[in-house]
């Protein structure tokens, strides 16, 4: 999986071979075989890999003491960091509609149900008042789509470190959820989930 997390970044998925992969490890093409039938198999169990990654990482951030901005903010921070430091994320990004279609609808509700999550943690925070949101799902989609779009412009090593990447992104997601003096805090969400797209 690793090999195939290198060689897809590198040439893409439609134009990798499983023969590639086996050759980067030291394998023959029929072995391969014999851990995944199908190139498209392969992308599957690293989606799977990234999304537990992903969860985990939220779910992680929400869970440690606090109050509702801090957990917001170190579930953010856990989310940014694993999209950096884990290649499996970033391959899910750019290839998400290749995944087999039955595998695609059930990862396209795991992270549905990341939004759900991050967004129920936003209507804590807005209650509290310590977040503003006029719609806790758009900023919910906002701020993991904010994360989600780093594959696209930072490859370490660059100009900044991956925890410089990682502190000021989330700052400026925060700073946009942060209540302004005057400011009307609601906690709104459409009536029903999942009716704004999650991709």
């Amino acid at each position: 999986m690793r090999a195939a997390i290198e060689i897809f970044g590198r040439r893409g998925y439609s134009r990798a071979t499983l023969e590639e992969v086996g050759s980067r490890v030291g394998l023959t093409k029929s072995t391969v075989y014999h851990y995944f039938a199908s190139k498209a198999e392969l992308l599957d169990a690293i989606c799977d890999e990234a999304t537990t990654n992903a969860e985990d990482a939220l779910s992680g951030g929400l869970a440690v003491p606090g109050d509702p901005a801090d957990r917001v903010r170190e579930a953010l921070r856990r989310y940014t960091q694993t999209m950096i430091r884990h290649g499996s994320l970033p391959i899910v990004m750019r290839h998400f509609d290749e995944l087999t279609p039955n595998f695609r609808r059930y990862h396209e509700r795991r992270r549905e149900a990341l939004v759900r999550q991050l967004a129920d943690a936003l209507d804590e925070g807005v209650r509290a008042g310590a977040l503003a949101s006029d719609d806790t799902e758009i900023s919910a989609l906002s701020a993991l789509g904010s994360i989600n779009w780093l594959y696209t412009w930072y490859q370490p090593p660059g100009r900044l470190s991956p925890d410089q990447v990682c502190s000021l992104l989330v700052a400026q997601i925060m700073n946009g959820l942060t209540p302004r003096p005057g400011g009307q805090l609601s906690a709104s969400r459409p009536p029903h989930p999942g009716n704004v797209a999650s991709r």
